[in-house]
């Protein structure tokens, strides 16, 4: 992966991630989660939040306010888990590269 995606604490990106044609996601359950220092810090799942989604080979996933507020300024690390036919079919994705950027204002905006 050539580039790195950085994403601002507070910010509410959309990631994508491209999927080999290969993959089909029909009737598949996508989980996607942020590690930072050896921990999961986000987790979000197409099973139960509307904030994970697919296009074709291309899953979407929104981060919130809330969300991103829980992540630190440096490095992270992205993955998407994919599971068809109730658990038999598993693929995991290689782990994305994440530049966490810093905000000076730490705290869900309106």
């Amino acid at each position: 992966m050539p580039d790195i995606t950085q994403v601002s604490v507070g910010a509410t990106p959309t990631l994508e991630f491209l999927l080999p044609t290969s993959v089909d996601l029909t009737d598949a359950n996508i989980y996607f989660s942020i590690e930072q220092f050896n921990r999961t810090v986000i987790e979000k799942s197409s099973v139960d939040s509307e904030d994970v989604s697919y296009d074709g080979n291309t899953v979407s996933v929104y981060l919130s306010q809330i969300d991103t507020l829980q992540l630190s300024d440096g490095e992270a690390k992205a993955q998407l888990n994919i599971t068809k036919e109730s658990g038999k079919i598993r693929l995991p994705t290689y782990e994305a590269p994440i530049k966490i950027l810093h905000n000076e204002i730490k705290r869900v905006l309106t």
